[in-house]
């Protein structure tokens, strides 16, 4: 309950078409929208504005970075998402700009978090200007780790497992750790085909 002194101001407008305010504070669920939901108007518009907007992105994904934009000088963001983003090309540019504006944690939440969903949800916290620092990583299954964080957009997942080499040699391993919901039909381009 908001205390006698609580000075709250509600803004309603849509988060992802401009924001002139700062906030020192930005916690959230933001939708998880597939690019195949959006309209061909809304996924020009988001190209234009949003550069994580790249190849199949989600909207979660924009929310993200117009987080990052209204975010005052050593503001805190708090959001809970699906993981993908840590790790699926399509996302290279967001991981570049959270590991550039700094992030504090990322804490993967259990499976079932969601009833009835398969979400495999993430809680990504960050503070802007956080001093060059580890992130704390806290597993679904396993102890509490610290990475240093790329910051050239490449996957996170290696660094979270522990198995991160150069990129000459990645293994199979560095890249999954369980199979989940599959890829998009007709994406032949990710499969290895070999004459037998």
């Amino acid at each position: 309950m908001l205390g006698a002194q609580a000075n709250v101001t509600l803004i309603e407008a849509d988060f992802l078409h401009g924001m002139a305010e700062s906030f020192d504070y930005i916690i959230g669920n933001p939708p998880y929208v597939s690019i195949t939901a959006l309209s061909a108007d809304e996924r020009d518009y988001y190209r234009r504005q949003y550069s994580a907007a790249s190849g199949r992105f989600d909207l979660y994904a924009l929310f993200f970075e117009q987080a990052m934009r209204v975010l005052a000088p050593k503001g805190r963001l708090v959001f809970i998402t699906p993981e993908k983003f840590a790790y699926v090309q399509s996302a290279a540019r967001l991981r570049q700009q959270l590991a550039e504006a700094g992030v504090e944690e990322v804490a993967f939440l259990s499976e079932d978090t969601f009833a009835g969903l398969v979400t495999y949800p993430v809680v990504t916290t960050l503070q802007r200007d956080l001093p060059t620092a580890p992130t704390r990583v806290f597993p679904r299954h396993g102890d509490f780790i610290a990475v240093s964080l790329p910051t050239d957009g490449s996957s996170w997942l290696p660094h979270f497992n522990g198995h991160h080499r150069p990129s000459s040699t990645h293994t199979l391993s560095d890249a999954f750790v369980r199979i989940s919901c599959g890829v998009a039909t007709g994406a032949d381009q990710i499969y290895v085909v070999g004459n037998v």
